[in-house]
């Protein structure tokens, strides 16, 4: 689900707009927002936290991963209109790892969108820390909190630009819902180890979800 750099990712409407050497008439993930949405939604004027990550085996990671929580930047610029939101990972080498996010646009029926990215462990002595692109530049993707059988995880994203903190975070699991007790608990502890106020942090989308609808959109290059 999606994670950039200092140039957001922001989900945007297109309309037989080329990218590259293709072109998409549908909604679709536009690498390229404005240096001020940045200031106009970003919380905390202050450095990044350096939170402890996970001990990760990127392959027991791979596979389907459901969104079952994100945050504003991701909700509504990311991932704007889209329901059912999930991620499939890969691995393609020892530091590399495909990445596939895919949505239903609209409601939980809706024709399905999908945007191709690449994730890296730039240090094989810390894989919790990754960085991923869609296209854009590397943005930090950190795994903070991980189940021991990976049915779960907290993903925790900031970088700092000017001076102005910009954060994601994404509850994650291998299911598309979980139950709220330990929904709860992963939330008090993407605050405790980041300082993020989770009040922000809503569900997704994901009951009723059709999962197998046919693909409509163009993947990033």
């Amino acid at each position: 689900r999606s994670l950039v750099g200092s140039e957001m990712c922001i989900r945007d409407r297109v309309s037989t707009q080329s990218t590259g050497n293709q072109k998409a008439n549908i909604n679709n993930m536009h690498y390229s927002a404005p240096l001020f949405i940045l200031f106009l939604f970003s919380q905390v004027w202050a450095d990044c936290p350096n939170p402890t990550t996970a001990k990760v085996d990127p392959v027991r990671y791979q596979g389907v991963w459901y969104e079952i929580a994100t945050t504003p930047l991701s909700r509504d610029f990311i991932e704007r209109d889209c329901y059912c939101t999930h991620a499939n990972y890969s691995i393609i080498d020892t530091q590399d790892i495909n990445v596939l996010n895919r949505c239903n646009l609209g409601s939980v029926t809706g024709q399905r969108d999908e945007i191709q990215g690449k994730a890296r462990i730039p240090d094989l002595s810390q894989p919790g820390k990754l960085e991923v692109t869609f296209g854009g530049p590397y943005a930090p993707y950190w795994i903070i909190n991980l189940d021991e059988d990976y049915q779960w995880a907290v993903i925790y994203s900031c970088e700092s630009v000017l001076g102005v903190r910009i954060e994601f975070a994404w509850v994650l699991a291998r299911n598309n819902t979980i139950d709220d007790t330990l929904y709860n608990k992963l939330l008090s502890y993407l605050n405790s180890e980041t300082g993020y106020d989770t009040t922000y942090v809503t569900k997704t989308a994901q009951l009723g979800c059709d999962y197998r609808n046919r693909k409509v959109s163009i993947s990033a290059q």
